[in-house]
């Protein structure tokens, strides 16, 4: 994918809820997600080199992900906030997929992060028709295969840095090494092996989450021993 340097301003809303983690931006102020909490047109905060934290970027209420010396791609990696999953992560991982070439090993479900609420509350096998359908776009977009798994479906393949980064800190996501990220590979990712061996690490991670339980082998060398056999 081409690289693009003159994303349009966006401007972003925010909203807080007591029992979230994170405060949340939202390009829609229709989205659901921002119904029934308090909610603001808001500043993008940058990051202030001298003091290492995140400070008030003034009293503008568009910034550009791209090129901006309000709120550059890697600021909005490096924040504590999160884009909503309803409205606008979809976005921010468009704008990472072009920055950059795809070069990291990743799966991921359409699920948020388990941290979000805790390992030992999260739901491994629930994914909700919002999830499931938004892991089918992102997926379609990038040219990601897909499989099916107990958490709804799951995506595998090859992204950009920037959206490794993204992933990682917004959906249920695992980077790849050794025989996995190998799978991912082109020439390799359209493999009946490649399925099998994804299908493998996604029923061995829902069925016993080594988030959860650490006395288990290792699930990536398992799922990759079982695409062998």
């Amino acid at each position: 994918m081409a690289e693009h340097n003159d994303a349009a301003p966006l401007e972003f809303f925010t909203s807080s809820n007591p029992k979230a983690k994170w405060t949340k931006w939202h390009l829609e102020l229709m989205c659901t997600g921002v119904r029934r909490q308090p909610v603001s047109i808001s500043t993008l905060r940058r990051f202030d080199e001298e003091s290492n934290l995140f400070v008030d970027g003034g009293v503008k209420v568009t910034a550009k992900w791209l090129d901006s010396e309000e709120m550059g791609l890697e600021e909005l990696i490096r924040s504590t906030n999160r884009p909503c999953r309803l409205c606008t992560l979809e976005t921010v991982l468009d704008h990472g997929a072009q920055v950059g070439t795809p070069s990291v090993a990743v799966t991921f479900s359409g699920q948020f992060v388990p941290d979000e609420i805790g390992v030992n509350v999260f739901e491994w096998e629930a994914a909700s028709e919002n999830s499931r359908s938004r892991l089918r776009r992102i997926a379609e977009r990038m040219a990601l295969r897909t499989v099916e798994t107990s958490s709804g479906p799951a995506a595998f393949g090859l992204v950009t840095p920037s959206v490794a980064a993204l992933l990682k800190s917004n959906l249920r996501s695992y980077e790849l090494s050794g025989g996995l990220a190998e799978l991912c590979s082109a020439d390799k990712v359209a493999s009946e092996r490649a399925g099998y061996a994804f299908e493998s690490y996604w029923m061995l991670r829902n069925h016993r989450p080594p988030e959860v339980y650490t006395d288990q082998v290792d699930v990536a060398q398992l799922a990759t021993a079982l695409a062998h056999q």
